[in-house]
């Protein structure tokens, strides 16, 4: 392994943005099955119109099926967003999206998905039990599924290259880095050079797409995190789980958030492991990200029915599409008010 720029495969420079300065990092970066490269990209920094309208998608599991929803109602309407931000399973969606991906092929893979989730989050039992072993040398079990088959899956529906900085539209992807204990955003596209969201964020400029998504919806010890000899990341949620200030910092002059976490009182009949997980989270983030919302920002926020639907719900993929989809046509005609202003 080299560590020189420019020189290995799967070898790392990444360019970090700062709010005082630009400069040049080596990193590795390794999770479970997958390694991934970051390579140097340029990204094309350039003002976005005073119209511009964004996107921020929540995280929330496999609730995120309701954002493709919503992706299809904007474009039955022509409505393409300026700019997109996403947490988690918002991520996932913003990645895929911006690298080029097809959405109805996007929604096929999901209903895939949800009929054999075992193919694509595969549990690391041999793990977990080697670790109640005496002189165990195996890896730490950092998660309960590896969920590397699921990004390769997701890579594979979008055009090459694979990279960050080949994004059509102006993304974030958030993360967080538990070793140094800030937010990481993976930028491409388009973007403004605008200041960073309030908070410890860390801006990697281009990149493996694959890196970008995998670490977004690393649900700390559910899914498997992107590791490296000095990293540790996870799913963005933790930081942000619906980042409007991601999408007001590179441009968006308004932005239409898309929050599929069920609020107000809810205890579905089983309410196993994974709804305990989920919804934990839904209150942590919930209340960092009232903390971090940018002031006097005009944000229209959608909130489809996802009530008494699990976050590890897979069979329900496809009905979480058609919420999303409800949710958005109810308010379509604020929704088209609102974008334009």
């Amino acid at each position: 392994m080299c560590a020189a720029r420019g020189m290995a495969d799967d070898g790392a420079v990444v360019r970090t943005r700062t709010r005082t300065r630009t400069c040049w990092r080596t990193a590795w970066f390794a999770s479970g099955s997958l390694c991934c490269t970051l390579r140097p990209g340029r990204i094309r920094w350039r003002g976005v119109s005073a119209m511009a309208w964004g996107l921020a998608l929540s995280g929330g599991s496999v609730l995120g099926a309701a954002h493709l929803g919503v992706l299809r109602a904007f474009r039955e309407w022509g409505l393409a967003p300026d700019v997109l931000a996403g947490a988690s399973a918002g991520g996932l969606v913003a990645g895929v999206v911006a690298a080029g991906a097809r959405l109805e092929d996007v929604v096929r893979f999901g209903i895939e998905v949800g009929r054999r989730p075992l193919d694509y989050l595969r549990p690391r039992v041999v793990r977990l039990a080697a670790e109640l072993l005496p002189g165990d040398t195996l890896p730490p079990a950092d998660s309960l599924f590896d969920s590397a088959p699921l990004v390769r899956g997701l890579v594979a529906l979008c055009p090459h290259p694979h990279r960050i900085e080949a994004w059509q539209v102006s993304t974030a992807l958030t993360a967080v880095d538990l070793a140094s204990l800030e937010g990481v955003a993976f930028v491409g596209g388009f973007a403004t050079n605008a200041l960073l969201p309030r908070g410890r964020w860390r801006v990697e400029v281009g990149g493996d797409l694959h890196v970008a998504l995998q670490a977004t919806m690393a649900m700390p010890g559910v899914f498997s995190p992107v590791r490296g000899p000095s990293v540790l990341l996870v799913d963005g949620g933790v930081a942000d789980d619906l980042p409007v200030d991601w999408a007001a910092a590179l441009g968006a002059a308004r932005v239409v958030a898309v929050d599929v976490a069920a609020s107000g009182p809810v205890l579905p009949p089983r309410a196993g492991i994974g709804w305990v997980l989920g919804r934990t989270a839904d209150y942590m983030t919930a209340t960092l990200s009232r903390l971090r919302r940018p002031a006097r920002f005009p944000v229209l926020t959608l909130l489809p029915d996802t009530a008494g639907i699990s976050g590890f719900a897979f069979g329900e993929f496809e009905r979480l599409v058609e919420l999303g989809y409800a949710a958005a046509r109810t308010r379509q005609g604020e929704i088209q008010a609102f974008v334009r202003g």
